[in-house]
């Protein structure tokens, strides 16, 4: 990471390696910041939960239990918990065998947005495209305007190096864009 100053607009510069492990928290962040993403897990908590509920005291109730009816609720509470914990990672994998080939990823941020740049593509996203960020342990993540957040980007805080480059990425986002 380099920080510079380019004229009068501070640039701050990122080299990273995508990782399965940033693409997850990327989506899990998706699912927790924007609204589309919280209804899910709303719908999906409860939809597990009672499903389970409903097939225990199927199970453990008085008279015979119909096996079908017990299978798919169980079927149902499998399928809710699996959405909801084993989505992010398996969309993850798909995301980072989609970005691994395309080598070492260069980030470039400041005040007009954000310019990725790989072997094989070069994309710039100006601010109004990825107007809200989230900041995670290891990531900047941002998002599009949209309810959904369909749009979604992320911003590795490993590849910043040195003292304050965090501080002065957060500055940056925090100029141009909301933070949720």
């Amino acid at each position: 990471m380099t920080a510079e100053v380019r004229g009068d607009r501070e640039v701050v510069e990122l080299v990273h390696q995508p990782t399965a492990e940033d693409a997850a928290e990327m989506l899990r962040a998706r699912m927790r910041r924007t609204s589309a993403g919280r209804r899910l897990r709303w719908l999906l908590w409860p939809s597990g939960v009672a499903g389970a509920l409903l097939a225990a005291a199927l199970i453990a109730g008085p008279g015979t239990s119909h096996p079908a009816v017990t299978a798919g609720l169980c079927g149902l509470s499998g399928a809710a918990f699996g959405l909801l914990f084993l989505s992010p990672r398996l969309q993850a994998r798909q995301i980072h065998r989609l970005a691994e080939p395309h080598g070492e990823h260069h980030a470039v941020v400041d005040d007009s947005g954000v310019r990725w740049t790989t072997q094989a593509q070069e994309v710039s996203s100006t601010w109004r495209a990825l107007p809200r960020y989230t900041e995670t342990p290891r990531l900047f993540v941002l998002f599009s305007g949209d309810r959904a957040g369909l749009g979604v980007a992320c911003l590795p805080k490993r590849a910043l190096t040195g003292p304050g480059g965090v501080d002065r990425l957060r500055a940056i986002l925090d100029r141009n864009t909301r933070r949720i």
